[in-house]
């Protein structure tokens, strides 16, 4: 059976944002992955962030897929656990992290069907409701985001609102 297309763009594109994000941050020097320019989070913060929110995100669309639920209700909370801490942690410890976590990612979206990609499922932030594929395109639009915000650029992906998101 051939991989739907969805899936094999979706995993082009965890790859790629992902490799770029790497890219920015190793190499860097403890010190310098601590410095929270101006107030910002922190390098460091922002990875211990990227891997958390990458499990909620999955861990969400599967939930779609069983019928149990979507994105947990708390999920803005939930995207900001390790954050206060990640300071204190080695950088090769979060780096570690968010690969442990794509690594999950990537073997747990292996077999979903076409047809899975499109189930639909509750997104609390928005009051309405975002396919499996939304949600796990979600993980690389993030990734793109903090890879911005690593460079110091403003971020280019604005996440939106449900109606505007539609066929996305």
């Amino acid at each position: 059976m051939a991989e739907p297309a969805e899936l094999v763009n979706l995993r082009e594109k965890l790859d790629s944002h992902r490799l770029e994000l790497l890219g920015l941050v190793r190499g860097l020097t403890e010190e310098a992955a601590a410095l929270q320019p101006h107030g910002e989070w922190s390098v460091k913060q922002q990875l211990a962030h990227a891997a958390t929110a990458e499990r909620v995100w999955r861990d969400g669309a599967l939930l779609t897929l069983s019928r149990s639920g979507g994105l947990p209700q708390q999920w803005a909370a939930a995207v900001q656990e390790g954050v206060a801490e990640a300071n204190g942690r080695s950088l090769t410890d979060l780096l570690s992290t968010l690969e442990r976590e794509r690594r999950e990612t990537l073997h747990k979206v292996a077999a979903l069907s076409a047809e899975q990609l499109q189930v639909r499922g509750p997104h609390p932030a928005y009051g309405g409701e975002m396919s499996v594929l939304q949600m796990l395109r979600a993980i690389y639009r993030h990734d793109r985001m903090h890879s911005e915000q690593v460079q110091g650029q403003p971020t280019t992906f604005q996440p939106r609102r449900l109606d505007a998101m539609r066929g996305s």
